[in-house]
């Protein structure tokens, strides 16, 4: 007769669990912890336009600093495909500029692309870690270009005793990178009036799914969990409603409930820049709790910068959390992430690199591309959780067997 023994309890990667969430994910919790104001959010730089999706709101930003054919706008030379597309979509030539190795603007670099000649530059706290940008705001009043912020990884924020996105003519955020919700996008500016009144609803199947994505989400990540009795049956009642709409029916087969943002691709469609967020995004939105969220995300970022310090092989990009950074992940640079990031994709480790971005411009965001490693902390992740990811890491890190 054979006998298994168990592996230990207290190793972590005994009893991996099955699902990571890599954003937050709607639970019991996400209203508990109270409104705290002790931190800044993007909102309170202006009156918020509240739209489906952060590429929305630059692709607004621009239009309405009057971008267009033959126009030249500065980004960050690493960045996210979505933000090149948008800029293409304007019509304008995407110019970019190099960043220093500890993900800063190169700034002579920037200083001589804006004397060149531009509309406007785009400038991303990454991460969640604000840029010095007193320099670059004299610049652009001096050049007649416009600043815009990209907050998409730092909605909550204390820089300079101001809250992020406040130094630009506009500043975008995405509201799903930190709330539980199915789309989001924020653009506000404290110098240019700004309103959503021209707005409208996405309709009712855009509403609906928006309700269904989020519960279905939080099921399928273990959430929820007194509900998932009753809530799989509504699902599968949906899916066979909803397959018998679509039979038959071409023109609602190849139509987008969503937009692409939400559904997490990388896709730029227009249609949606007049849709304003749905009502349960919003609602969910303006209950969430402020201190749970960022509390939560710096305990959890601190307990990774204590995990992967002196391991060999990898290394925080940012060993030290400031007060008043509110992080979006924990950036660990892999010094062999080809062997190491298939390793834990296949363990199902939630991390992800930018990898498109061109290598020919600037030698810092080539080596990110490969060697950065975006790992989640936001404040859904369980601390069982945050130690099955570091173990698991570390093991592919280390060249150990998993």
């Amino acid at each position: 007769m054979f006998t298994f023994s168990k592996p230990p309890v207290h190793d972590p990667r005994a009893y991996p669990p099955p699902r990571v969430p890599e954003a937050p994910i709607l639970s019991f919790n996400f209203c508990r912890g109270g409104k705290s104001r002790t931190i800044y959010s993007i909102r309170d730089v202006g009156n918020p336009v509240l739209l489906t999706s952060g590429r929305d709101a630059i692709a607004i930003a621009l239009k309405q600093i009057g971008v267009n054919q033959g126009s030249r706008v500065l980004l960050p030379a690493y960045n996210c495909r979505a933000m090149v597309e948008v800029v293409e979509w304007s019509g304008a030539e995407p110019v970019l500029y190099r960043i220093n190795s500890d993900l800063s603007m190169d700034r002579g670099d920037v200083g001589s692309q804006l004397k060149a000649g531009a509309k406007a530059i785009i400038v991303v706290h990454y991460f969640g870690f604000p840029q010095e940008l007193a320099e670059l705001r004299s610049l652009c009043d001096d050049t007649g270009v416009q600043l815009i912020e990209d907050c998409a990884h730092a909605y909550y924020g204390v820089f300079n005793g101001a809250p992020p996105g406040a130094v630009g003519d506009y500043a975008i955020a995405s509201l799903m990178k930190f709330f539980p919700i199915y789309d989001g996008g924020c653009l506000v500016s404290n110098r240019h009036a700004s309103s959503d009144r021209a707005l409208v609803s996405g309709g009712l199947r855009f509403e609906i799914k928006a309700i269904f994505n989020i519960l279905e989400r939080s099921v399928h990540y273990s959430r929820l969990r007194p509900l998932h009795w009753l809530l799989p049956p509504l699902f599968r009642l949906k899916d066979f409603i909803w397959g018998r709409v679509k039979q038959g029916n071409e023109a609602l087969m190849s139509s987008r409930a969503g937009p692409a943002a939400a559904d997490c691709g990388c896709g730029f469609d227009p249609r949606w820049l007049t849709v304003h967020i749905s009502w349960i995004s919003k609602y969910i939105m303006r209950k969430s709790s402020v201190s749970r969220c960022t509390e939560g995300r710096r305990a959890n970022y601190r307990f990774f910068a204590e995990r992967f310090e002196n391991i060999p092989g990898c290394r925080p990009i940012f060993r030290i959390l400031p007060d008043g950074v509110v992080p979006y992940v924990f950036p660990l640079f892999v010094e062999d992430p080809d062997r190491v990031f298939p390793l834990i994709k296949i363990r199902r480790v939630p991390v992800y690199r930018w990898e498109e971005v061109n290598a020919g411009v600037c030698e810092n965001s080539s080596l990110f591309s490969r060697h950065l490693f975006q790992l989640p902390c936001h404040e859904e992740i369980r601390h069982e959780e945050l130690r099955w990811i570091s173990a698991t890491v570390i093991d592919a890190v280390t060249a150990k067997s998993l």
